[in-house]
């Protein structure tokens, strides 16, 4: 508006006032203008999310198939976007054909069937529908159920795991007098998580849609012990030894639909002990009566997000009976996996 004819906009941010002196017909614009930007600031997102670990059968130890991932219901519609391990879809579209069998797939699916981390929203009416595809292809144990809301363009994060304190630091000192000498050691902690961490910032558009930029990072921290010099002689300090397993994905989606985040593998290393009761604790002898296997199975991550944008108070009452609706009708096996959390 200008500083012309004493106009002015003061802005103090600490109390959310804004003072404008301006003309009639001006102070109407930004009216306005305050008006839309605090009606977008202030719409709301739920968002439900279900982390799930599936143990891969034999048959997809290169990862969850997810040409296989089809269903007969009607209506089901997909977008997706994907990093890393290729494209999707082999051409610039993301629209469905049907294949032999009736089921809707993506264009160009069966080409990359196997990994990559990726991001897709599916129009799926409840996780449990989901969830059924994803036991055709190894074990399901929904880990967690966490439900969070946030605003518009704000960070709403989701941890499940816990903290485990290392040694990050030490420090030697020697004092005392001519004839004496004292020694002390400072240790310094420093917790590390491991678990599940995942942030979501959803950004609504005028149309009722949200671009959801979504990061999820999986770490796991185990000891590691390390021979360290302390005073001339050498002792074993466990240090962190961590893994991490994180992506960014930004998905589009419409209110109410399934977003699936996918492709966190991991190797889980699987050693087995087995023997003759007595016989293989008998020294020298003892290991002819004893074997040993070692075999590995890899398992993936997959994390299902709802969002639902919330435009008035009975909205919430809404999600939260439709929430009910879904939990009663999962098993009693992900209902049980679900209730630990």
């Amino acid at each position: 508006i200008g500083n012309e004819g004493g106009r002015k906009v003061v802005v103090q941010p600490q109390a959310s006032i804004v003072v404008v002196v301006a003309m009639p017909d001006e102070l109407q614009m930004v009216e306005k203008y305050l008006q839309i930007i605090e009606r977008n600031l202030q719409r709301q997102v739920v968002i439900e999310a279900k982390i799930i670990e599936v143990s891969l059968s034999d048959g997809f130890q290169s990862g969850i198939n997810w040409a296989a991932m089809s269903t007969n219901s009607d209506g089901h519609g997909v977008l997706a976007g994907q990093v890393g391990g290729g494209r999707i879809f082999n051409d610039k579209s993301s629209s469905f054909t049907d294949n032999l069998l009736g089921d809707k797939v993506p264009t160009g699916l069966k080409s990359l069937a196997f990994g990559g981390v990726f991001g897709m929203a599916l129009n799926f009416n409840d996780f449990k529908a989901f969830i059924e595809l994803l036991e055709t292809q190894g074990d399901v144990q929904v880990l967690s159920s966490p439900r969070i809301s946030t605003t518009n363009n704000q960070k709403a994060v989701i941890k499940v795991g816990h903290d485990e304190y290392f040694v990050t630091d030490i420090s030697s000192d020697t004092y005392g007098g001519d004839n004496t000498s004292n020694n002390s050691t400072d240790l310094t902690l420093t917790p590390f998580f491991s678990g599940v961490a995942l942030d979501v910032t959803p950004q609504i558009d005028a149309n009722g849609g949200m671009t959801l930029h979504v990061h999820p990072s999986v770490s796991e921290v185990k000891d590691k012990t390390k021979l360290i010099s302390l005073r001339g002689e050498l002792q074993g300090i466990p240090l962190a030894y961590s893994t991490v397993r994180e992506t960014d994905s930004v998905v589009h989606a419409e209110s109410g639909q399934l977003i699936i985040i996918g492709g966190l593998m991991k190797n889980n290393i699987i050693n087995e002990d087995a023997g003759v009761p007595i016989l293989k604790d008998l020294p020298i002898i003892g290991s002819l009566f004893q074997h040993s296997r070692s075999s590995s199975r890899k398992s993936e991550l997959v994390i299902l997000l709802r969002p639902q944008i919330i435009n008035s108070p009975g909205d919430w009452a809404t999600a939260i009976e439709a929430s009910r609706r879904r939990i009663e009708k999962m098993s009693p096996q992900f209902k049980s996996d679900w209730r630990q959390y």
